[in-house]
C-alpha cells in the first residue's frame, strides 16, 4: 500500500504564497488573443458611446465643470465677476467676499476641458468624460492582469465598462469619468512599478493619482495605498528609497499646485469651494446609521449603499467582491493591503456623507464609489476564478453566464435613461442653434435654468435665469437662508437673492415682492440692454410665458420660434384607448388637456423683446404671444 498524499490548500491558478502578485506569466498566444479581443471591445464601446453622445448638458454639476473650462480657455482664470447681482450663475458656483464667482469643484476637469476647447472647438470639452472612460478601460485590462489571467482580465474590462454607473457617467460632463480614467491609470502604473520596476512607471503613478485630487478632492485618499506600496517596496528591497521618494514627490506636485490655487482663490490652501456651503461638515455618524423613525425618515447610508451596489452597481458581483477582498489576505497580504487601502477609506467617507438619495433606480449616490469599482471587480473575478477551479470550460461557462446576465440587466435598466438624456441634449442644442440664428452674440437672454446651464457653459450671451423672477423662487431662496448645516446651494447667494427679490414686513420677516415689482426689475434690466443696443430674448418653456415674461405696455414681444420635444408622440385620445373611441366626451377632453400640458411642459418658445413705438395693453401683448390673437 502507498501512503496517501497529504491534503494541501487549494491554490489559485498559477499562485504561490511567496509572490506578491499571485499569477504566473501566460503564454504569448493567450495574451495576443486577449489583446485582439480587447481592441475589438474598445472599438465597439467607443461606437456605443458615440451613439449616445451629444455635446450638451442641462445639469447644475456639469455647469460648474464646463464653465470652468470656458473661463480657463477664454480668460485664463477660474472665476468671473458678474456685471450685476442677478446675472446667472449656476447653483454649484460660489460667491467669494471679493465678488468673484468660482465653481466649488476642483479645477482638474475644467483644465482638461479647456485643453479640448483650445485644441478643437468649444463643444469638445464634453469629450473629456468619454475619452477618459475609454482610457480607463484600456488600462484596466493591464491593471487586472496583476491578479487575473488574460481571459478574466478581459471579462473584468467588460464588467467595468458595461455596468450602469460607468455607462451613465461615461458621457455626463461630470467629474466621474475623468476621475475613473486617471485612477485606473495611476493604480496600474503603481502596481506595475511595484512588480516590474522602472522609475517612469512610479512617476506616472504619482502624477496620475495626484492629479485625481484636482478632479475630486476625496481622491487625496489615494495617498494611502500609494504610501503603503512605496513603503513595502522599499522595505522588501524591491525598489530603492530614492525611487520611492520620487514617486511620492510626483504625487505631491499636482496636490501642491491645487493647494496654491485654493489659497489664491479661497484664502487658504486647505479651503475649497465646498467650504462656502458648509459641506465640510456634511460627514457624520447620523448619515451612516440613518433615522427610520425620524420626521422625515432617513434611511442609513449603509443600507442605501448595499442595496444600490447589489441592484445597480455590481449586480451579482458585489458579494463576491467583499469576499474576494477578505480572502486575498490569505494569499497575498501585501497586495490585499494595497487594494484594501484603495477601497475601504474612500467607501467609508461616502458612507458618512449627507447627500445620498435612497432610490434603487438612480446612480446618483453610486457615482461616488465608481473609482473603487476596478478594485472590487478585480478581487471578485479573482475569487470567482479560484472557485471555478482549473477547468477552462467550467470557468468559461460560469463567468460567461454571470457576465451575460449582468450586462443584459444593465442594458435593460440604463438604456431608457441614456436615450432620455440624449433627447434632452438634442433639444438644448436645437434651441441654441435657433438662438444663434435669431439674435447677435452678446445679447441678453432670459431662459429656464436648464437652458442657462448649457448656454453659460458654451458662452456668448448675457444670461439671466427667468425662473428666479417669481415669488416661488423667493420662497426657495428664503428656505435656504433658514437652513443650518451642509447644503448644496450657497447661503450667501440665497441671502442676496432674498434681499433683491423680497421685502421686509412690519414684523421683521422677509416676503416676496409682488409679481409686478419683480417684473419691474426685469424691465430695468431689459432697458439697460436696449440702451446699449443689445437684443433681449426669452427662451423658456411655453407654459411659463405668462408668469415669467413681463407683458407691459411699451414692450414689443415677437414670437420667433417654438421648439417641440423631439420624442413627443402625436397621439390622439382614440389611440390612447387602444383604438376605441371614448364614450365620455368630458374624459376625452381631459385627456386632450393632459397631452397639451405635457407638450407645453417640454416645449420651448423663443421670444424677442424690443421697445414698442405704439404701446399696446399688457393683456393684448400676452394674448398675441400665446397665439390667441
Amino acid at each position: 500500500m502507498t501512503a496517501a498524499k497529504p491534503v494541501t490548500e487549494i491554490q489559485p491558478l498559477g499562485c504561490t504564497h511567496q509572490g506578491i502578485f499571485p499569477l504566473d506569466a501566460p503564454g504569448a498566444r493567450r495574451s495576443i488573443i486577449a489583446g485582439v479581443l480587447l481592441a475589438i471591445f474598445l472599438v465597439l464601446y467607443t461606437l456605443m458611446l458615440h451613439s449616445f453622445y451629444e455635446p450638451a448638458h442641462p445639469g447644475v454639476d456639469q455647469n460648474g465643470y464646463m464653465v470652468t473650462a470656458r473661463l480657463l480657455s477664454e480668460h485664463g482664470r477660474l472665476y468671473f465677476k458678474p456685471h450685476n447681482p442677478l446675472q446667472f450663475a449656476g447653483r454649484m458656483m460660489v460667491l467669494t467676499p471679493d465678488g468673484k464667482i468660482f465653481a466649488k469643484y476642483p479645477p482638474g476637469v475644467g483644465f482638461l476641458g479647456a485643453i479640448a476647447r483650445i485644441l478643437y472647438r468649444p463643444s469638445a470639452m464634453y469629450l473629456v468624460d468619454p475619452i477618459c472612460t475609454v482610457m480607463a478601460l484600456f488600462f484596466a485590462y493591464f491593471l487586472f492582469r496583476s491578479l487575473l489571467d488574460p481571459f478574466m482580465a478581459l471579462i473584468g474590462v467588460i464588467w467595468l465598462g458595461l455596468n450602469p454607473v460607468t455607462l451613465t457617467y461615461a458621457d455626463d460632463a461630470n467629474s466621474h469619468g475623468a476621475a475613473l480614467g486617471f485612477t485606473v491609470l495611476g493604480f496600474w502604473a503603481l502596481l506595475s512599478w511595484w512588480r516590474k520596476g522602472g522609475l517612469w512607471r512610479g512617476i506616472v503613478a504619482g502624477l496620475a493619482l495626484g492629479f485625481c485630487c484636482s478632479i475630486r478632492y476625496t481622491e487625496f485618499l489615494w495617498c494611502l495605498p500609494l504610501l503603503a506600496v512605496v513603503v513595502m517596496a522599499v522595505k522588501d528591497h524591491r525598489r530603492s528609497w530614492r525611487q520611492g521618494l520620487m514617486v511620492l514627490l510626483a504625487f505631491a506636485v499636482p496636490v501642491a499646485i491645487l493647494a496654491l490655487i485654493n489659497w489664491a482663490s479661497f484664502g487658504a490652501p486647505w479651503r475649497t469651494g465646498y467650504w462656502f456651503c458648509k459641506e465640510q461638515t456634511g460627514f457624520a455618524w447620523r448619515y451612516f446609521i440613518g433615522n427610520p423613525a425620524g420626521m422625515p425618515p432617513r434611511q442609513g447610508n449603509w443600507q442605501t449603499a448595499l442595496e444600490q451596489m447589489e441592484n445597480l452597481g455590481l449586480f451579482l458581483l458585489f458579494p463576491l467582491a467583499l469576499a474576494g477582498l477578505i480572502r486575498l489576505f490569505w494569499t497575498s497580504r501585501k497586495l490585499a493591503l494595497a487594494i484594501a487601502l484603495w477601497v475601504v477609506p474612500s467607501a467609508t467617507v461616502y458612507l458618512f456623507y449627507y447627500w445620498a438619495p435612497a432610490n434603487d433606480f438612480t446612480t446618483a449616490y453610486l457615482r461616488f464609489f465608481l473609482d473603487i469599482f476596478p478594485a472590487l471587480i478585480m478581487v471578485a473575478l479573482w475569487l470567482l476564478a479560484r472557485a471555478a477551479g482549473p477547468n477552462a470550460m467550467a470557468r468559461a461557462l460560469i463567468v460567461g453566464f454571470l457576465t451575460v446576465v449582468s450586462v443584459g440587466y444593465s442594458a435593460y435598466t440604463i438604456t431608457p435613461q441614456l436615450l432620455n438624456a440624449k433627447n434632452v441634449k438634442l433639444q438644448l442644442m436645437a434651441a441654441r442653434q435657433q438662438l444663434r440664428e435669431s439674435i447677435k452674440p452678446g445679447s441678453v437672454v432670459f431662459a429656464d435654468e436648464q437652458m442657462c446651464n448649457y448656454l453659460n457653459s458654451m458662452g456668448g450671451y448675457r444670461l439671466y435665469s427667468a425662473s428666479i423672477f417669481s415669488p416661488q423662487a423667493f420662497a426657495q431662496f428664503n428656505h435656504v437662508t433658514d437652513r443650518s448645516g451642509p447644503i448644496p446651494f450657497q447661503q450667501a447667494r440665497a441671502d442676496l437673492y432674498v434681499h433683491l427679490l423680497g421685502r421686509k414686513t412690519a414684523a421683521g420677516r422677509w416676503q416676496a415682492k409682488p409679481l409686478a415689482q419683480i417684473h419691474g426689475i426685469e424691465l430695468r434690466l431689459m432697458q439697460q440692454a436696449w440702451n446699449k443696443h443689445r437684443n433681449v430674448a426669452f427662451l423658456i418653456p411655453t407654459n411659463q410665458i405668462w408668469p415669467l415674461v413681463p407683458h407691459e405696455p411699451g414692450v414689443n414681444i415677437r414670437r420667433v420660434a417654438v421648439m417641440n420635444p423631439l420624442a413627443m408622440p402625436a397621439w390622439n385620445t382614440t389611440q390612447w384607448m387602444g383604438g376605441n373611441q371614448l364614450a365620455n366626451p368630458r374624459l376625452a377632453r381631459r385627456l386632450q388637456l393632459m397631452r397639451r400640458n405635457l407638450l407645453l411642459r417640454g416645449q420651448r418658445t423663443l421670444l424677442v423683446l424690443s421697445c414698442e413705438k405704439h404701446p399696446r395693453s399688457g393683456a393684448q401683448a400676452a394674448a398675441e404671444v400665446l397665439g390667441y390673437r
